[in-house]
C-alpha cells in the first residue's frame, strides 16, 4: 500500500481555499517534510500563509536516525531539527524569521526553504507561540 497515492500541490491548495473561504484561519503555518517539499507551496496565493519546507525542487529529504528493531527510519533530519528548535527554552517568543535563521545549519543534506504570502514582514512579526502553545 505504500506510495499508492500522492498528496499534490492542488490538494493542499484546495484545502487552504476551503479554509480561507470559511474564515478558518487568521495566519496559517504549514510545515512540510518530504522530498521536493517546496513544490507543494510554490504557487499558493492565499493570504497569510507561511510554508516552511525541508527540501527544494529536485532534492530528497533525508532520515536522521533508524530503529533497528523496527527496521525503519523513525525521524527525518528536518523534523528532528524543527523539534529541537521548538523545544528550546524561550522558543515561543522567537519570531518565525528567528526560528529559521539557524535551522539550515541543523539540516545538512537538503535545503530548508520558506515562503510567505504576507512577505518577509509576516515572518518577522509572527512568533512561534502564535502557532505552538
Amino acid at each position: 500500500m505504500h506510495d499508492r497515492s500522492e498528496f499534490l500541490e492542488a490538494d493542499l491548495a484546495a484545502a487552504i481555499r476551503a479554509m480561507h473561504a470559511l474564515g478558518r484561519y487568521a495566519h496559517l503555518l504549514i510545515l512540510i517534510d518530504t522530498c521536493q517539499a517546496a513544490t507543494l507551496c510554490s504557487t499558493l496565493s492565499f493570504p497569510n500563509v507561511i510554508c516552511i519546507t525541508s527540501s527544494v525542487l529536485g532534492q530528497s529529504s533525508y532520515a536522521k536516525s533508524a530503529d533497528s528493531l523496527l527496521g525503519l527510519h523513525v525521524v527525518d533530519e528536518f523534523s528532528h531539527a524543527m523539534g529541537q528548535r521548538l523545544g528550546e527554552p524561550g522558543a515561543a517568543s522567537k519570531t518565525l524569521h528567528d526560528l529559521l535563521a539557524n535551522l539550515q545549519s541543523d539540516v545538512k543534506l537538503s535545503t530548508v526553504s520558506s515562503m510567505s504570502t504576507g512577505g518577509d514582514a509576516l515572518m518577522k512579526n509572527l512568533t512561534v507561540g502564535d502557532f505552538f502553545a
